[in-house]
């Protein structure tokens, strides 16, 4: 039958086009109705925009360009030959344009993206005095779910309700679908509870929703209930079900949703079965979604990526190597999300040089398929060459890249700053500015890492004021931490003001920044302030402060104070920075006995950092067999610990030069 079918269509289009001569078409197919038949066909079969050109060609020399119906199949078939350009010339010139032409115009904006378009001709609509019907107001739905305009979501909701079709279940679900798209769970919920009856898509639109905007727990309590009224959930309900429960972490709750599916049937689901996999390893079981991924009856480039990923979230790059090569021995190829978390796992699990033989081929691999040219790919080739201290690389692979943006020059800027070639990346960041691409803080972070320098750092706050990002906390301790590297504690002092409301890192790296530029009694009170007015509880990097305060200061006995009440007035315990901090204190005020005996009662063994506070106040008291001793344990735990031997000459120097003094 179909073959009959297609063989008239040639014969009719052969018959219409050719310049030949041919018999009248019969009298039962008038040209209308062959023309109609054309479209008909050109619509199903062919979607060719040549043909539907000449078929409009042939009814406008027809004088049929006017016809109402002919004009909704012109409308119609433009568009399934994939030209809405055309399909709007035509309803513009529509002398009279009814529902199905408009609503068919509408659809193909919002499906194209153009949801400005898509409100204008809804509007056109109106105003000609076309009544929608269900489908128009769908249309009309998909578009203002990314619209501004609270106002005309609003309106139409209520054209909705006045033509009694917001109980129809295609327009109720498209409003809930437009409320969960604007974040408004509120009105969604409401249009939710006044449904008569509800389908699959009802519920999961309702369960969507609600994971969307944090609601995890009514998202849960939703997919119970939905299967309590008997409705099965299908696979696009899992697939926004196991995303709900990837971000609640309950691995409890997403075994249980597993099972669930393999007993419905959805787990020999592609689709589904790469969400399992996403979830079992976002709730911390990575074995228990390899094990789901290896009984995969067919996997997609999705579903290597899932693991692949997962995999290199967990640090477990043995294991995406040999997901890798595994997935290259089946014939896949790898993509872009592919090699991005390829390129996260290496930089997770660096390795002095030379490469291994593994990055290598996957640094070839991204190169041969030609995935070099885009940017994200780029960026984090950028990044792991940085992260390696391979610079020249991330110099290479950024002078690459044709326009770079605000994350290739952070990741360029972080690459020279970790080797502290701060000029280095003052001219990134310049060439930066220059290209009108806008900083973020991350960009600026990186930058005052490396920076010691108080001109080049005054510059780079000025930048920061511009960009309106002096009152961002993070960025606020990075240039009180750089003031305090170039012994300014005004400007310091300026940057933490600048915060309206700080932070426990913010307050512990201002009251480091008093404490190591001698103004300790300053560090001291913002301790208590911290505690009395931020309403702040101070940690194990806060208490490293006060007493290095307590250090600087000559504090002694407050600074003993303060590290025998950690653990009663603070629940914190000491370690091994702490004691190292206390030994300083000690040592700075030549109680090098009492010193030595915290060495010896630690309830844990002397780290390389205590030895060396115990060394360092041997030498500042010239207390050669001391000294000598404390060089000798930490030689024990690091013999090739060269600072060790600098210290220990030091103090054999310093010892000979006392004794000649003397």
């Amino acid at each position: 039958m179909r073959k009959n079918s297609l063989g008239n269509t040639h014969f009719l289009f052969k018959a219409f086009f050719s310049s030949e001569s041919l018999p009248s078409p019969p009298k039962v197919l008038p040209p209308r109705s062959l023309l109609a038949n054309l479209m008909r066909e050109c619509s199903s079969t062919t979607r060719d925009l040549a043909t539907a050109r000449m078929i409009h060609s042939r009814i406008v020399s027809s004088g049929l360009d006017r016809d109402h119906h002919l004009g909704n199949q012109l409308v119609q078939m433009y568009l399934k030959c994939g030209s809405l350009a055309d399909a709007r010339r035509v309803l513009d010139t529509m002398p009279a344009r009814g529902k199905l032409a408009w609503t068919a115009i509408i659809s193909a904006y919002v499906h194209s993206g153009d949801f400005h378009q898509a409100i204008y001709l809804f509007r056109c609509l109106l105003l000609e005095g076309v009544i929608p019907d269900a489908v128009s107001f769908v249309a009309m739905l998909g578009a203002l779910a990314l619209d501004e305009s609270q106002e005309l979501a609003t309106c139409v909701h209520g054209w909705i309700v006045e033509s009694g079709l917001e109980q129809e279940l295609i327009v109720a679900n498209a409003l809930m679908s437009m409320y969960s798209k604007r974040l408004d769970l509120r009105s969604c919920w409401k249009v939710f509870e006044r449904m008569p009856e509800r389908n699959v898509v009802s519920w999961t639109v309702m369960i969507a929703a609600s994971a969307r905007l944090g609601e995890l727990a009514e998202a849960m309590r939703l997919f119970r209930s939905m299967q309590l009224e008997g409705v099965r959930p299908n696979e696009i309900t899992f697939s926004s079900t196991l995303v709900l429960f990837s971000g609640s972490k309950d691995l409890r709750a997403a075994k249980l949703i597993h099972e669930q599916i393999v007993g419905s049937g959805f787990g020999a689901v592609t689709v589904v079965a790469n969400a399992c996999v996403g979830m079992l390893a976002r709730c911390g079981d990575l074995a228990a979604a390899a094990r789901v991924f290896q009984s995969m009856a067919e996997r997609d480039e999705i579903s290597w990526n899932v693991m692949i990923n997962a995999a290199a979230e967990e640090g477990e790059a043995p294991r995406v190597a040999s997901l890798f090569m595994e997935m290259m021995a089946e014939g896949r190829r790898p993509d872009r999300a592919t090699f991005l978390s390829i390129l996260s796992s290496m930089e997770k699990n660096l390795v002095d040089p030379p490469v291994p033989p593994f990055y290598q081929l996957v640094l070839n691999c991204i190169a041969e398929s030609g995935y070099q040219s885009s940017l994200q790919v780029t960026n984090a080739l950028v990044s792991f060459y940085g992260k390696c201290g391979d610079v020249e690389g991330a110099r290479k692979v950024f002078g690459s890249i044709s326009s770079p943006d605000v994350i290739s020059c952070t990741a360029l800027i972080a690459a020279f700053s970790q080797r502290a070639q701060f000029q280095d990346a003052l001219v990134v960041f310049r060439r930066l500015l220059h290209s009108g691409v806008r900083a973020n803080q991350v960009t600026f972070l990186e930058l005052l890492s490396s920076c010691r320098s108080l001109s080049d750092g005054l510059w780079i706050h000025s930048q920061i004021v511009a960009s309106g990002f002096q009152s961002e906390v993070d960025v606020a301790a990075a240039l009180v931490e750089m003031y305090s590297g170039c012994g300014n504690l005004k400007q310091a002092k300026r940057a933490y003001n600048a915060v309206a409301v700080k932070n426990l890192v913010l307050c512990n790296v201002y009251i480091a920044a008093n404490a190591q530029n001698g103004n300790s009694e300053r560090a001291l009170k913002l301790f208590w302030e911290m505690q009395q007015d931020g309403g702040f509880k101070p940690d194990g990097i806060t208490l490293n402060a006060v007493l290095s305060a307590c250090a600087h200061g000559g504090l002694v006995s407050q600074g003993c104070q303060y590290f025998a009440g950690m653990k009663c007035d603070y629940q914190l315990m000491c370690n091994s920075q702490h004691y190292s901090c206390l030994i300083d204190l000690l040592g700075r005020a030549g109680r090098l006995d009492i010193a030595e005996k915290v060495t010896t009662s630690m309830p844990f063994p002397p780290d390389q950092s205590v030895r060396m506070a115990f060394l360092g106040a041997c030498r500042t008291h010239h207390d050669k067999e001391r000294g000598s001793e404390a060089a000798r344990r930490v030689l024990q735990l690091d013999p090739f610990d060269h600072s060790a031997y600098v210290a220990l000459s030091h103090l054999h120097a310093d010892q000979r030069l006392y004794m000649s003094r003397s």
